[in-house]
C-alpha cells in the first residue's frame, strides 16, 4: 500500500511530509497500517468531524497511487489512540528516511 502522510500544526507547527510503501516497513506495523489506514475506516473516522482543540496536528493522508487515490484530512482529536499510533509510527519512517537519505 502506497501511502503518503502530511502532518502540520502542533505547538511548534513543523510540517513532516513523506511517502511510505507498507512493503518497506516491518511486518507490525504494514498490517497495523493496511488495517487501519483503508479507506472504509478512514472514511468512518473523517465523518466523525472535528472538535477544535488548540495545538492539534493536522493530517493529510493520500492512500493509493494515480486515479485510485483517496485523499482523507483529519487532526488528532478525531481518531483512536491506536490510530495515532501508526501514523507515529509512519512519520517516524519518513523521518529515519530522510536522515539515512533514501
Amino acid at each position: 500500500m502506497k501511502i503518503f502522510i502530511r502532518r502540520s500544526g502542533g505547538i511548534a507547527n513543523i510540517q513532516i511530509e513523506g511517502n511510505v510503501d507498507t512493503g518497506d516497513l516491518t511486518v507490525e506495523l504494514a498490517e497495523q497500517a493496511e488495517r487501519l489506514l483503508e479507506s472504509e475506516n478512514l472514511r468512518n473516522v473523517c465523518s466523525r468531524g472535528r472538535k477544535r482543540m488548540p495545538d492539534t496536528y493536522q493530517y493529510e493522508i493520500r492512500v493509493g497511487e494515480g486515479d485510485k487515490c483517496e485523499v482523507f484530512s483529519l487532526d488528532d482529536s478525531m481518531p483512536e489512540p491506536d490510530f495515532l499510533d501508526v501514523l507515529d509510527g509512519l512519520i517516524v519512517e519518513i523521518m529515519n528516511k530522510r536522515r539515512l537519505g533514501s
